[in-house]
């Protein structure tokens, strides 16, 4: 009777690991709005588990971040890492992956540079992880954080599987910083910013899974402002990150990746950036020639 009890477990927890698993999709954003963490936590027992901050984002008032401290030395919350067991998870496959790429707007309000990394973990326990990690100086400052998804941007730490067979079912996202490819990050004293966590393609500005007219007519509408709402954030027409308010850096982002699209074709292939049509290739010279009268 206890065999027979534990085959039925074993099978059925093989079939809950194997199930399949919902898509992810271009354009889905962790804002923080909601004064939720939106499934982002710490280990168990963490006496620092990711909070949201109000008014903390980089958009200022109004504008809500997500907050993880680490304590350094040893035990829980002694490591710079959170993870997401919830809506970063499923199949990613179905993305345009050479093209698409999770970003985020992250702030160092630590005094220990960070090495920012995202780790994937598959259905059974296979693990991989951002190869180079990216740079977070301590200086308080909102930077635009990017992370592929790759065979060139990520390393497998852990198990055997390839990383098409992660990806066509991840069971957690992490994000940690550490000093080489690692699940669990380093142990450190620091603070972390985030907001606007977002997948999509460059030049998307309104998450719709292609860069087309639409994002263009966005940047031409917040030309030479700081963007709409907070940086980073859906519909934002800074998609370049660099600060600098809505310019000609952001408008050769778009016309760079004119037609990119998030998801993969019907053939099996992500579309390619392809000239844009005449009334947008109109527009943006008319962009172009209001940024270079306003600078001379």
């Amino acid at each position: 009777m206890r065999f027979g009890i534990t085959i039925g477990l074993t099978i059925l927890a093989f079939g809950l690991a194997a199930k399949p698993a919902s898509a992810v999709t271009c354009g889905q954003i962790d804002d923080f709005q909601a004064l939720s963490v939106s499934g982002w936590v710490e280990g168990f027992g963490s006496p620092n588990p990711p909070t949201v901050v109000s008014d903390g984002g980089p958009g200022g008032v109004g504008d809500h971040a997500l907050e993880n401290s680490s304590s350094g030395g040893f035990g829980p919350g002694s490591k710079m890492i959170m993870f997401n067991a919830a809506q970063w998870t499923g199949d990613y496959t179905a993305l345009n992956l050479p093209e698409v790429r999770i970003e985020a707007r992250m702030a160092n309000t630590g005094a220990t540079a960070l090495s920012m990394r995202i780790a994937l973990q598959g259905a059974f326990g296979q693990r991989y992880a951002t190869t180079t990690g990216a740079a977070l100086p301590a200086d308080g400052q909102w930077h635009q954080v990017s992370f592929g998804l790759t065979a060139s941007d990520l390393s497998l730490i852990g198990g055997s599987a390839s990383l098409a067979t992660v990806l066509g079912n991840v069971s957690e996202m992490r994000i940690n910083s550490a000093s080489a490819p690692a699940w669990t990050g380093d142990s450190l004293v620091g603070t972390l910013r985030m907001d606007n966590l977002v997948i999509r393609v460059p030049g998307d500005v309104n998450g719709d899974g292609i860069v087309d007219i639409g994002d263009l007519a966005l940047i031409g509408g917040q030309w030479a402002t700081a963007g709409a709402g907070s940086s980073g954030s859906l519909g934002n027409g800074d998609i370049s990150g660099d600060g600098d308010g809505v310019d000609i850096g952001d408008l050769a982002v778009v016309g760079g990746n004119w037609n990119l699209s998030g998801t993969v074709s019907l053939g099996g292939s992500g579309a390619s950036a392809v000239p844009a049509p005449p009334a947008a290739a109109v527009g943006a010279i008319g962009l172009a020639g209001l940024a270079a009268r306003r600078r001379s």
